[in-house]
């Protein structure tokens, strides 16, 4: 406990003091979330007249950008070590921001964390959000990139506009600027991005409205704040705005330009603070807004509850890339999640592949503030869709990824810990009844923060008779644990010939409200969705893969009783 005593002079006064030996925060995952309080306050005649109580956090954040073969990087830096950003877009939680409690930012933010989210970006679209947002931040070590409250538009140059601006953003700042999560200001969202696309020719200070994002939002910061990096824009960079070899980017031609995820893997920007794809929330979301009647596709409701032009056909078109197509709605949905979750996994992977030439991934978007089809992988009641629980996997501090080549098929790791990893590596080649035709193991020692190639696999070196009846499975373990997991199929789900599988169950109580199922099948299991119907248990995994002849035990959350668990316990496979 540190106490200095000053007396005020004139209007202002300022003290500073040393924190011997301080607790760094550090993003989730890379170390703790220590937080110290400082109370100021102001006698006068021995009498206490006034006091200020705030919380902050010690550490540093920098924006690092060198020019490098690629361009030039883009790498968030804490605490003098380069972080990968791995998050979300974060939109308001609700149409009717009154309505907002508490217990819901914990929700939304705790699901975050809990999938390895390093990242939150707040779109300035939205709002500069409440005190409970950050303070989150703050305990579960979410990195806040804050852009200020102005998208995607031209803003007036008028005198009275520009004195509102400043007023603005000094209250925004003052209020956010003690929040050690908070780590970049940005002035907008996509205001100069799309003015260049629109004015072929012309560079981004022609924009009416360039003086706020130039000269005066970077002004403020300096002024009341100077400990963090500000950034003008989401997206931007040297030249044209969005451009991949500089600055950020949004990445919109998959899925915005009717191009499949798979082409993701050619983008080679430096950081990504937007990418996405839509699917419809969970079923029971959109049973609790609409009736029998209008639960198809293609009804006038549920065409209204996708704000998207074409949002429902693109659906189809990318559902019908990938996955068989029937008439079924609750086939849509499930299909319709799946796309999604495989379109992040594909982008993210890459993307973490090439640490740190890309040093950021932001999804857009985490949540959700009206029950609707969209980009959120966490939908408006709160229910995590089939991309959330693929996310806990693909932000995992270690993950192994495949990645196909020309005419082969590669293996990579990578590493977010702040230690190297030493461990096994294995690489089967499984049918879908469990039959082990080829194999690789080796020993790997994988840097500490870094990501690397492990093992390339000539096509005709595993010998596959059907690339319609087998996959590959990687497997990565450390000091003896499996750490992750990945399969690599050889052929779309839509051509794939599925062995019928018979998912078996076990429940057990555990201890309070907690629940053990134990989940296991003879022949491969895909994409198992786990659902009690009636009720929202939480569940630690789903839509997951079951290897034939293994078992998995999830854990479920729920207040009904072992008897209502076990008679609405229901469970579907990509096949079933």
């Amino acid at each position: 406990e540190l106490q200095k005593f000053f007396s005020l002079k004139g209007d202002r006064s300022s003290i500073s003091f040393a924190v011997p030996h301080p607790h760094l925060w550090w993003p989730n995952g890379h170390g703790e979330q220590p937080l110290y309080r400082c109370r100021v306050w102001v006698e006068s005649e021995g009498v206490e007249i006034d006091e200020k109580t705030t919380t902050f956090g010690i550490r540093t954040v920098r924006l690092v950008r060198e020019n490098e073969a690629e361009g030039q990087s883009f790498i968030i830096e804490v605490n003098g070590k380069p972080i990968f950003c791995k998050g979300m877009d974060w939109i308001p939680c609700d149409n009717f921001i009154p309505r907002i409690s508490d217990l819901m930012y914990e929700r939304l933010l705790s699901l975050a964390r809990d999938a390895h989210a390093t990242m939150i970006r707040v779109w300035g679209g939205g709002i500069y959000e409440q005190d409970m947002f950050y303070e989150l931040c703050d305990r579960f070590g979410l990195m806040v990139w804050q852009d200020f409250m102005f998208a995607c538009g031209e803003y007036p140059e008028d005198r009275w506009f520009l004195r509102l601006v400043q007023d603005e953003a000094e209250k925004a700042v003052t209020r956010l600027r003690n929040h050690p999560s908070l780590s970049l200001w940005c002035g907008n969202n996509e205001c100069e991005w799309i003015f260049c696309r629109e004015n072929p020719g012309k560079t981004p200070d022609a924009m009416t409205g360039a003086v706020i994002f130039n000269k005066l939002l970077p002004s403020v910061c300096r002024a009341l704040d100077g400990t963090r990096p500000y950034w003008r824009s989401s997206p931007f960079g040297e030249g044209f705005p969005n451009a991949e070899s500089s600055g950020n980017h949004h990445q919109w031609s998959m899925w915005g330009e009717w191009i499949d995820y798979k082409e993701y893997e050619k983008d080679c920007a430096r950081f990504v603070t937007e990418f996405g794809f839509q699917a419809p929330p969970n079923t029971r979301t959109i049973e609790q807004v609409t009736i029998p009647s209008d639960r198809y596709p293609q009804s006038m409701v549920l065409e209204h509850h996708n704000k998207l032009p074409e949002g429902t056909e693109r659906l189809f078109r990318f559902i019908a890339a990938h996955y068989a197509v029937n008439g079924d709605f609750e086939d849509y949905v499930y299909k319709g999640q799946l796309v999604q979750a495989e379109a992040l996994k594909t982008a993210v992977e890459h993307w973490r592949r090439r640490k740190f030439k890309t040093a950021g991934s932001l999804f857009w978007q985490l949540n959700d503030c009206w029950p609707v089809t969209s980009w959120s992988v966490i939908d408006s009641a709160l229910r995590p869709k089939a991309a959330y629980f693929y996310s806990k996997k693909f932000f995992a501090p270690l993950l192994v990824s495949f990645k196909k080549g020309h005419g082969s098929i590669e293996v990579w790791a990578t590493n977010d810990l702040s230690s190297s990893v030493t461990g096994e590596l294995k690489v089967s080649l499984l049918g879908f009844d469990g039959v082990e035709t080829w194999s690789k193991i080796r020993p790997i020692t994988l840097g500490r923060n870094a990501s690397k190639l492990l093992l390339r696999i000539e096509n005709a070196a595993t010998g596959v008779q059907d690339p319609t009846r087998s996959y590959l499975l990687a497997r990565l373990q450390v000091e003896g644990v499996r750490r992750s997991e990945n399969r690599f199929f050889f052929a779309e789900p839509k051509h794939v010939r599925w062995q019928p599988a018979s998912v078996t169950m076990e429940l057990a109580a555990h201890e309070g409200e907690t629940y053990l199922l134990t989940l296991s099948s003879q022949t491969l299991a895909k994409n198992v969705r786990i659902d009690v119907e009636d009720d929202d248990p939480e569940i630690d995994d789903n839509f997951f893969d079951l290897d034939p002849g293994e078992s998995k035990t999830v854990r479920l959350v729920s207040r009904r009783p072992e008897e209502f668990i076990r008679s609405k316990l229901r469970v579907r496979t990509l096949w079933s």
